[in-house]
């Protein structure tokens, strides 16, 4: 009988945030993303055995760490003012995330077995996930730009159904 490894998949996927070119990354991009769920346990005649759970939605990230330090890798890490800046006049604390929120598209490098598995993700509406910790590292070593993005809810091009993030 042979040994069936299945099929195994690689290969780089280029992306951009808000229609501009992210450039390479260390070790790509990961996608991150949660089940929530109500957890029906402790009751009185099983004691805090789950019983069942009731789904509550889900939750998903992007994240990948740049090494191509320009303004294009900058944006995504400061979008509620620029870098260092906590607020202005034109941009007021209290503003939505929705509003803020850019495209985020990663498509798979052609002709590498990630080709079609998927041959792009979509998320459309996609800001720095809130309680990130952004560092930047001032050294003579090659700059890396950490990102982890919220990818927001929308309504697909399917009725009824709302996603945070179309592969195709």
């Amino acid at each position: 009988m042979p040994i069936s490894f299945g099929p195994i998949v690689a290969g780089p996927y280029t992306g951009t945030y808000n229609a501009l070119a992210i450039g390479f990354t260390v070790d790509g991009f990961r996608w991150g993303y949660e089940y929530k769920e109500q957890v029906i346990q402790e009751t009185d005649l099983f004691g805090e055995t789950i019983i069942d759970a009731i789904y509550r939605g889900m939750n998903a990230r992007m994240s990948y760490r740049s090494q191509v330090y320009n303004a294009n890798n900058v944006a995504p890490i400061s979008p509620w003012g620029g870098a260092g800046v906590v607020l202005t006049a034109a941009a007021p604390i209290a503003r939505s995330a929705r509003a803020l929120a850019k495209a985020f598209v990663l498509t798979a490098v052609a002709n590498t077995p990630a080709a079609a598995a998927p041959a792009s993700l979509t998320a459309a509406l996609s800001l720095l996930a809130a309680g990130t910790n952004t560092e930047l590292l001032f050294d003579s070593k090659a700059r890396e730009i950490p990102v982890t993005l919220q990818l927001y809810p929308y309504e697909s091009a399917v009725n009824d159904t709302l996603v945070v993030a179309t592969l195709t």
